[in-house]
């Protein structure tokens, strides 16, 4: 199965199991996009007088179609920026679940990417509390890591982070160092030294004596994060409180052509970007991105909050998300009650449908329907009919965007389309 050349305007998929997400429609035999956007949706055999020369036929050989996901609380920069920094996540993002890995994997990792001494090396995703004792290195431990290098590991949460003694020294915090207002420089009981834990105020002050990665770097971590995003079969994405750096690279990103998908930026306040928003001017796309309602304004999703955690902001699945809604356990944790569960057809209502009506743009988005955009996912398998604990091992196979495929998966490894 191949949608072949993008250059086609008509394309007419048949032979898959095709979910709409259309509560009057649920199902369909066949699909047929024209350029941008849906023209037919119905059976196999009505489907006849609509193929004429110039429309391609895609047979989806028994596989699975979707409207394209709709991520209502994304985290792309934070992506980004793990593609540009070191991973300190523990599974299934990444490999440091214990103290004594994430020496081991990030000295691993500094060796690799060949960072010179006196430089900042920066991982994402640090998570002790997932460790078996709960419990995050000591300073000892951060200084195996490098003692030539200034080390910063990120809390997944964004919200503190571990520094080695070299990197204490280069933010200029010591012993008698006082703790900032909104923040705190966590110290031992007995010499009150630091430990190298910076929590709020104390960690972002400590945060910009790192020097940031080139305007080239960055743009190469967006775009590997849209890549990452295109492959899950996300169409649609809200990025939870962008400030106004983050919004001047995205949009730069998009004028080069390099935002596939659609980016909604949420601003932390109505003039963080140096004037006061308009209701109009945020449902307005121009080149994939519009800005969107003010991040406080809008309720957090908890899936993309759930990801956060259990992924490290590493791969966004949706399918686990789907598994984890269903299950409604925690990875890890105790499963609830049934009657607090949803079906798998809910779940999937929540990441088309549903979180195309959170973003006010369920007229063109979140069903496989007539005249809405042609955002459409393809998996290798169907999602209704698979054991629920393994959602989230089915593969999106293709990702199209406006009738135009951005992602496939061919011969067991990714292609961007």
């Amino acid at each position: 199965m191949q949608s072949g050349s993008d250059d086609l305007r008509k394309r007419a998929y048949i032979n898959g199991q095709i979910l709409t997400m259309d509560r009057i429609r649920p199902r369909a035999e066949a699909v047929l996009v024209s350029g941008k956007r849906i023209q037919w949706v119905g059976s196999r055999a009505d489907m006849g007088s609509l193929l004429h020369r110039g429309v391609q036929v895609v047979d989806l050989e028994g596989r699975t179609m979707l409207p394209g996901f709709i991520h209502g609380s994304s985290h792309l920069m934070s992506l980004a920026y793990n593609n540009m920094f070191g991973n300190a996540s523990p599974g299934p993002g990444g490999v440091c679940n214990s103290p004594k890995e994430l020496v081991r994997e990030l000295t691993r990792q500094i060796e690799q990417r060949g960072i010179k001494p006196g430089i900042w090396f920066v991982a994402m995703g640090y998570a002790p509390e997932r460790y078996p004792l709960g419990q995050g290195p000591t300073l000892e431990e951060l200084d195996e890591i490098s003692r030539e290098r200034p080390v910063c590991l990120v809390h997944a949460s964004g919200q503190y982070g571990a520094f080695n003694s070299m990197g204490l020294a280069v933010a200029g915090i010591g012993r008698f160092t006082p703790d900032p207002f909104g923040g705190q420089i966590e110290r031992s009981s007995g010499t009150r030294m630091p430990t190298g834990i910076l929590r709020g105020r104390a960690f972002l002050q400590a945060v910009e004596s790192i020097k940031l990665p080139s305007l080239k770097e960055a743009l190469w971590g967006v775009k590997e994060a849209v890549r990452l995003f295109a492959s899950q079969g996300i169409t649609t994405l809200k990025e939870a409180r962008t400030e106004a750096g983050e919004y001047a690279l995205l949009h730069l990103a998009s004028l080069l052509g390099i935002l596939r998908l659609d980016v909604i930026f949420g601003p932390e306040s109505s003039g963080a970007f140096g004037k006061p928003l308009s209701f109009s001017e945020g449902l307005c796309y121009r080149r994939h991105c519009r800005l969107g309602g003010c991040s406080g304004a809008w309720d957090e999703c908890s899936c993309g909050e759930r990801e956060a955690t259990l992924l490290g902001d590493r791969e966004p699945n949706m399918l686990f998300l789907v598994e984890q809604a269903v299950r409604n356990q925690a990875e890890g944790g105790p499963i609830s009650q049934e009657k607090q569960r949803i079906f798998v057809e809910e779940a999937l209502r929540a990441v088309t449908i549903h979180g195309a009506i959170q973003i006010l743009e369920e007229r063109k988005k979140g069903s496989i329907s007539e005249g809405k955009l042609a955002d459409l996912v393809i998996l290798d398998g169907n999602p209704l009919t698979s054991p629920v604990e393994g959602l989230r091992d089915i593969h999106v196979l293709e990702t199209i965007k406006e009738g135009k495929s951005i992602f496939r998966r061919l011969a067991g490894q990714d292609k961007e389309g």
